[in-house]
C-alpha cells in the first residue's frame, strides 16, 4: 500500500536531497531526461510505463520528441500534494 503521508516544503526538500536532480515545482515533484537517440526515449519511456504499473503510481508524462526530452511530474492527485508514495516512486525512477 502507497504511503500517502503529506510531506512538508522542509520535508520534501529533505527528501530531495536523497534523489537525482528531482526538484520540487508546482506542489510536484519533477525531472527531465535527455537522450541521444529516439529508441532511448521509447525504451526508457516503456520502463518508466513499467515501473507505474507495478507501484501503482501513475505520474504526468510530457514529450518532446524532436529534442528527445521526456518530463515527468510526480504528485498524488488525490491529496492535491506530495506525499512519501511520491518520493518513493520517484526513487524507483532513479533505479531506471
Amino acid at each position: 500500500m502507497e504511503d500517502k503521508t503529506i510531506l512538508t516544503k522542509e520535508q520534501i526538500q529533505e527528501e530531495l536531497k536523497n534523489l537525482n536532480n528531482w526538484i520540487y515545482k508546482n506542489n510536484s515533484l519533477e525531472k527531465q531526461f535527455q537522450f541521444f537517440k529516439f529508441s532511448e526515449l521509447v525504451s526508457f519511456l516503456k520502463n518508466i510505463i513499467e515501473t507505474m504499473d507495478e507501484k501503482n503510481h501513475h505520474s504526468d508524462l510530457y514529450f518532446d520528441t524532436k529534442n528527445k526530452i521526456i518530463k515527468i511530474k510526480i504528485t498524488t492527485h488525490s491529496e492535491n500534494a506530495v506525499t512519501k508514495a511520491d518520493v518513493n516512486f520517484a526513487g524507483a525512477l532513479d533505479k531506471l
